[in-house]
């Protein structure tokens, strides 16, 4: 399977669900190929072993995504629709992780329809991230996506933690800092949500 994570804009935790899914499947040794300028998935490589971590341009991803001997592969998008097609032509899921924010949701909205009407190949969800339950607007957003999107919406919603964030600034993963805690047991779930689709 290859799974393309990708947003119009920085700081959706896209990055971070990227290395939290490699991190739970690391027995399936997944490639994690890295297009994001700012190459935040190498600072993860250490604890992602043995996954491989390659930073790479378009091109190289194109021919990795074609000739890669690994059966998982995620990919970390840069958020340049343009500059990603030539993984989005390749892989069978889009992930667009998205704040529980209205501007965030709206952000995406340009790019989740592109997708939709591009990639044929493409099944694209919509992952909602940052989720604070006692907040009246992070509940009216998560309703709002799921009016929008239907189906496309993961039940799997990721909530904030701010101990993931300062695991991420060390380069660990939420299962090497709080492997039984909530947000552990939501990327468990969404885990099972990509790999069985209902």
């Amino acid at each position: 399977m290859k799974i393309a994570l990708i947003g119009a804009k920085g700081g959706t935790g896209k990055t971070t669900t990227v290395v939290t899914l490699a991190r739970l499947w690391r027995a399936q040794r997944p490639l994690l190929l890295d297009m994001d300028t700012q190459a935040a998935t190498q600072n993860f490589a250490r604890v992602l072993k043995p996954c491989r971590v390659v930073a790479s341009q378009p091109s190289e991803a194109a021919y990795l995504l074609d000739h890669a001997q690994e059966t998982l592969i995620l990919v970390d998008c840069p958020p340049d629709l343009e500059r990603s097609r030539p993984a989005l032509s390749r892989c069978d899921l889009a992930i667009v992780p998205t704040q529980t924010e209205f501007l965030a949701l709206r952000g995406n909205d340009a790019a989740i329809r592109q997708l939709q009407t591009e990639y044929s190949n493409l099944r694209v969800c919509v992952l909602l991230t940052m989720f604070v339950p006692s907040m009246v607007s992070h509940r009216n957003v998560r309703d709002a996506a799921r009016e929008e999107y239907g189906a496309q919406v993961f039940n799997t919603i990721i909530h904030k933690n701010n101990a993931v964030a300062l695991a991420s600034e060390d380069g660990k993963t939420v299962f090497d800092v709080s492997p039984d805690g909530l947000t552990a047991r939501q990327y468990e779930k969404l885990a099972k949500e990509i790999l069985c689709p209902t």
